[in-house]
Order: C-alpha cells, then sequence, then structure tokens
C-alpha cells in the first residue's frame, strides 16, 4: 500500500512540473510575459491546494455527519479536479483581463499543458486505485486529448480548450460506480459549449474585413511569398559553401579562406532574414484559412487595416509586436 502511495505522488508531482513547463512554454511562443506567467501559475497552483485542502475537510465532515441529501454524496476524486478546474477557468479569465491577454488562447495554452501532464496523471490513478474500468477511461481520454493538442494550430483559438473540456465532460460520465456523475458532465459540457458560442460571436463582431480585402491580402501575400523564394535562390547560389569544385583540393591562401568566411556569415544572416519572412507568410496565409486573419493573436483584438495593407503578414497589432519584440 505504502508503494502504491509512493508511486501515485511520484506520478503528481512529475504531472505537476509537466503541466508548468508546458504552460510556460506555450505562452513564451504566444508573446506572453514570462514573469507574469510563473505570478499566474503561483499564485493559482496555491488556490488549487487551498481547494483541494477545503474540499476534503467538508467531505470529512459528510463522512463524520452522514448527511442523507443525494447532491452531497458526490464522489471526492470526481468532484475535486471538476472544481480545480472551474478555479483554474475563472482565474485565467480574471488574469486575461487584468493584464490584456487573449482568454481563449490562455485557455488553449491551459487545455495543452493539461493533456500533457494527463500522461502523468493516468499511471497515477491506476497505482493508487487498481481499477482498471477508470484507467480505459482515462486512456481514452488521454489519446483525444493529444489528437487536439497536436492539432490546435487547426482550429480558432479557444476551440482547443472547448474540445478538451467536452472530453472531460464525456469521460466523467463514463466514470463507472461516481456518484454526481450527471451534474459534473452537465456543468463541463455547457463550459465547452459557452466557449464556442461566445468565441464564434466575437470573431463575427471582429470580422471588420471585407471578403474583397482578405482576396488582396491573399493575393498580395503570394506575390510576396514568391519575390522570397527567389531571393532565397539567390542566396544560395552566392553562398561560397556551395559553389561547385570548392571541395577540390585544400589549398587554398589564408586570405581568401577568410573572405569566404565572411561571405558566407553575411550570407547565412540574410537567408535568415529570407526564412523568418516566409515563414510568417505562411502564418498569415494558415490564418486566413481558419477564419482568424485580422485579429490579435495575443490579445485577440482587431489588427488596423492600414497596418495589414502595408504588413499583410501582420498576426499581431502594434502593441503586442512591440512588447513581443522586446
Amino acid at each position: 500500500m505504502h508503494l502504491s502511495i509512493n508511486f501515485t505522488a511520484l506520478f503528481v508531482i512529475l504531472a505537476f512540473v509537466s503541466f508548468v513547463f508546458v504552460f510556460w512554454l506555450e505562452n513564451r511562443k504566444h508573446g506572453f510575459d514570462e514573469r507574469q506567467t510563473f505570478d499566474v501559475l503561483l499564485v493559482l497552483s496555491l488556490l488549487s491546494i487551498f481547494v483541494w485542502r477545503l474540499l476534503g475537510y467538508w467531505f470529512d465532515r459528510l463522512r463524520i455527519f452522514h448527511y442523507d441529501a443525494e447532491i452531497l454524496k458526490v464522489n471526492f476524486w470526481l468532484l475535486t479536479p471538476v472544481v480545480i478546474y472551474l478555479v483554474w477557468v475563472v482565474g485565467l479569465l480574471f488574469y486575461s483581463k487584468r493584464l490584456n491577454w487573449s482568454y481563449y488562447r490562455f485557455l488553449d495554452t491551459f487545455a495543452k499543458s493539461q493533456s500533457i501532464s494527463l500522461l502523468w496523471i493516468v499511471p497515477a490513478i491506476f497505482s493508487f486505485f487498481r481499477d482498471y474500468k477508470i484507467f480505459f477511461v482515462l486512456l481514452a481520454v488521454l489519446l483525444l486529448f493529444q489528437i487536439i493538442s497536436f492539432t490546435q494550430r487547426s482550429f480558432t483559438s479557444g476551440s482547443t480548450f472547448a474540445l478538451v473540456t467536452l472530453i472531460c465532460a464525456l469521460g466523467v460520465y463514463f466514470v463507472p460506480d461516481s456518484s454526481g456523475r450527471l451534474p459534473i458532465a452537465t456543468l463541463l459540457l455547457t463550459i465547452a459549449l459557452s466557449v464556442l458560442y461566445l468565441r464564434r460571436k466575437k470573431a463575427m463582431q471582429n470580422s471588420n474585413i471585407t471578403q474583397d480585402f482578405l482576396k488582396f491580402i491573399k493575393d498580395k501575400l503570394h506575390i510576396k511569398d514568391g519575390e522570397l523564394q527567389k531571393q532565397e535562390a539567390l542566396l544560395k547560389a552566392e553562398d561560397p559553401y556551395l559553389q561547385p569544385g570548392r571541395a577540390e583540393g585544400n589549398a587554398e591562401e589564408m586570405d581568401e579562406a577568410i573572405l569566404e568566411d565572411g561571405t558566407k556569415e553575411l550570407t547565412d544572416t540574410k537567408m535568415g532574414v529570407v526564412k523568418n519572412m516566409r515563414t510568417q507568410i505562411k502564418r498569415a496565409l494558415s490564418f486566413l484559412r481558419m477564419g482568424k486573419y485580422g485579429v490579435c493573436e495575443i490579445c485577440g483584438k482587431p489588427i488596423d487595416k492600414a497596418r495589414l495593407s502595408v504588413y499583410p503578414e501582420a498576426t499581431k497589432c502594434v502593441n503586442c509586436s512591440s512588447k513581443s519584440e522586446r
């Protein structure tokens, strides 16, 4: 028994560490401030521990006083993660408003972090309960989580979190021999549908760009990408390390070798700039395909049309772009 508890504790620690790392890494990719990200992690983690202890105290009282009300007869191991889940959702909403970050992108980061931490939670629960039914339900949820987290770039922001929450609702509903499954599953389902509805409503409100303008932007991006492709080919032709016959003989003069290395360094720098520009163009084109173009990927506010006309590959507004470049 002590061995299984030790294994469970180890898996829980690994789950928390992986959650923190992925949450920090994903927020960093989206341009969110690292220090503020750790503040969010610290506050919500401490709040989660407090809620867990509070629920434990409440369930201890239930066992002592034997309440008969059916609404109070909820499985502790089912209710606790759901309540902590709600604490994080409300906390992320609060911090996104305070820090002026995109709430839906914040939620997507939370959902992906969950999917990674679940890799450790599943064996933790199995090592503690030794229940194969629960194990297979969680395993199915885990597989779906991983599929969604690795394909989240194909969805609009907020959709990943909504799908993960929907899967959680189904997972809760199919957990065997657990009281209180139906109201908890219904609550999670309501959250998922609400996020999808609000995300769609916000997208419609922010959609102040006409189809003609989008076609103009798409054509401009393709033309710009074609010009960059030509520049890339010219830089490859100028690369001294790729010149024909360079490998023949190695008795070159020292001055020529230094000049060649300097030319190579300059060419590589230019090539890096061109590749970064092409990557940003491909990102903007993917935003066009997903219907996300014209909305800042960090704060969720509309990008000024004048900025898009001049810099069509922009996926961030001026304020967020300047913050991420600091």
